[in-house]
């Protein structure tokens, strides 16, 4: 009785050609758009507004400032009550923090909110210094 003995071929590897695109998996969730911001200065509260449907479910807003230069010179920070207006939109009260002097409103968040979109969790990177209110 003989034995056969098979050797398995190796995997045939296709060659990329110059100027070809390599799919690259799938595409992270689009970012988090603020659209609107409107500073409430007689009941010192926050309002924001995002592009679509938001999840508050992690929202932490001690990395999220308004600077109160023209009403009342303090700057805040949104740690106070939150409340969901809507799918989209929703309102935090402002805790002072210190005296601020400047001549403008302006919102200043981080990253780290915790505010993402319902949709494919995509999370709001923040701004800097956007003078409110932002329409």
């Amino acid at each position: 009785m003989s034995t056969i003995t098979f050797q398995p071929r190796k995997p045939i590897r296709r060659r990329v050609a110059e100027g070809e695109q390599v799919p690259a998996g799938p595409l992270p969730p689009a970012q988090l758009v603020l659209v609107s911001a409107y500073y409430d200065d007689m009941d010192i509260r926050l309002q924001l507004g995002f592009d679509r449907k938001i999840d508050m479910s992690a929202f932490d807003g001690s990395g999220i400032f308004v600077r109160d230069g023209t009403f009342h010179g303090m700057m805040y920070v949104a740690t106070g009550a939150w409340e969901v207006l809507s799918d989209t939109t929703i309102k935090v009260s402002l805790d002072p923090v210190e005296e601020f002097v400047g001549e403008d409103v302006e919102l200043t968040a981080g990253s780290d909110s915790g505010i993402v979109a319902v949709d494919d969790g995509g999370t709001w990177l923040g701004v800097s210094g956007v003078v409110l209110p932002l329409t």
